[in-house]
């Protein structure tokens, strides 16, 4: 309703009640971040970034590579960026791409996590897409722009619910899935641990790596049974070079960052031409 100082006094209140319950629960979590988008609305952004620290220092103690981590990640890169630190913005915004990416390679969830997943991350990519532009980094740019396209295609596929378990050996399709839902119920006993009790979140973590190293070994195996199911669950984007390689002579490729307020032209060609063009255009104005 417009009520940013009532909704900053709910928020503290509201903080207050987490802090006290779980200090380190993922309600303070999600609390942490909404006062700090609050105050990036308000153009107060040194105030944001204590509140975006506090976020990001308790899931990477609690749940590092996790949604949550990518969101508070994200939510400090915007806070940096706005107050001119570009140096640990872009820092920010790798570790939320890595926690993102984390959770992209499982196809699978539930409505709301793959929404959750898209939302974020095409804010996520675009902000740190412009950074790169910004601070001269073009051809990083575009390599993330690509990465960013090959992840919300991952979110599509899980839309779909398509059946790629038939295309794997039945023992590994299983020992996918089983992983799988060791990480979960790892992350639900994380955020489940009562306060004061490491040992509890320590026991949990340990659980989840082990689960995400065998999903990694489970990649690896099933790449080796199904070549064209591993394109599909874990597309690798093509670098600069690869993407101007698989080019056909006199031909030039076109790339596109749609942001809010402006956007961005990649063009690159077979003979080695790259070039990052600006576009005074957002997305409001496309639509």
């Amino acid at each position: 309703r417009g009520d940013a100082a009532a909704a900053e006094r709910l928020l503290r209140q509201a903080l207050a009640t987490c802090t006290a319950l779980a200090p380190r629960g993922l309600e303070t979590v999600d609390t942490l971040q909404q006062l700090t988008a609050l105050h990036l609305e308000r153009g107060a952004a040194v105030a944001a970034e204590p509140l975006a620290r506090r976020a990001c220092a308790i899931v990477d103690q609690v749940i590092p590579g996790s949604a949550e981590a990518a969101e508070s990640w994200h939510a400090l890169g915007a806070v940096l960026t706005a107050r001119g630190q570009h140096a640990g913005a872009l820092d920010a915004y790798r570790r939320a791409v890595e926690a993102l990416e984390a959770q992209a390679g499982r196809l699978g969830g539930t409505d709301e996590d793959v929404t959750r997943f898209r939302a974020c991350s095409h804010d996520l990519y675009r902000e740190y897409v412009d950074l790169l532009v910004a601070t001269g980094r073009p051809r990083e740019a575009l390599a993330l722009g690509e990465r960013g396209r090959a992840r919300v295609f991952l979110a599509m596929l899980a839309e779909r619910d398509l059946g790629f378990g038939a295309d794997l050996p039945a023992d590994l399709e299983q020992a996918r899935r089983l992983a799988e839902w060791e990480v979960d119920r790892a992350l639900e006993a994380i955020a489940a641990a009562p306060p004061g009790d490491p040992a509890a979140v320590a026991e949990a973590l340990a659980r989840r790596q082990a689960a995400r190293e065998r999903l990694a070994e489970i990649r690896i195996a099933g790449g080796r049974a199904s070549p064209r199911l591993a394109a599909l669950r874990y597309p690798q984007p093509l670098d600069l070079a690869g993407a101007q390689d698989a080019l056909d002579p006199g031909t030039v490729a076109l790339s596109y960052s749609v942001g809010a307020e402006r956007s961005h032209l990649f063009v690159l060609a077979a003979d080695g031409t790259f070039a990052a063009l600006p576009l005074p255009v957002g997305q409001e104005a496309l639509g």
